[in-house]
């Protein structure tokens, strides 16, 4: 990925998550976002450019404990598969990660 790609995709991940915030309350809007990061995290590029460069971990983990289900299973998917593409960069370079 390129700077100038990277730089853009800060951007609109930001943006995701400033509406993600204002829309709240919106249980369908805010699942549909959490599933567009879902989607985004399965690629390494987009994958490191929203873990190492914006918020977004840190929200999906605040929405871990949301009230509906399936912003929870979402959430927790895209989580697992942050988490294992940590283990696995550790494994790799031989990183002790405990």
């Amino acid at each position: 990925m390129t700077a100038s790609c990277s730089s853009r995709l800060v951007v609109v991940v930001v943006v995701v998550v400033v509406v993600i915030v204002a829309k709240q309350e919106d249980d369908e809007m805010v699942l549909q976002i959490v599933y567009v990061f879902y989607q985004m995290i399965f690629h390494q590029s987009t994958r490191e450019v929203i873990i190492k460069q914006t918020q977004a971990p840190a929200y999906l983990i605040d929405l871990m404990h949301d009230k509906n289900r399936e912003i929870c299973k979402v959430c927790d998917n895209t989580l697992d598969i942050i988490s294992v593409s940590f283990f696995i960069f550790c494994n790799y370079y031989n990183i002790n990660y405990i």
